[in-house]
């Protein structure tokens, strides 16, 4: 059960949610997500995640602009629900 959606939805607009998402991720930033997994009616375990300033799942900024004097690699993982697991 996890206690919000990842993304924006119906029930933010109900509920009065202020979220907001970024262009260059599909999630909400800089919000908490919190998955209990519950077994037996009591909680068997639970995983937070967290996401960025640009709503990618991780708990480190990144800023978009590159530095011409420092080139850096960038790498894009493409997938389905399974590749950014919130657990």
């Amino acid at each position: 059960m996890r206690n919000q959606e990842l993304a924006l939805s119906q029930p933010d607009q109900i509920f009065g949610r202020s979220a907001s998402t970024s262009p260059h991720g599909p999630f909400k930033t800089d919000d908490r997500f919190t998955t209990t997994y519950i077994a037996g009616g009591r909680i068997a375990m639970a995983a937070v995640a967290r996401s960025n300033n640009l709503g990618w799942l991780s708990e480190k900024r990144y800023v978009q602009a590159r530095d011409p004097a420092s080139p850096e690699y960038r790498i894009a993982f493409l997938g389905d629900s399974m590749t950014g697991s919130t657990t």
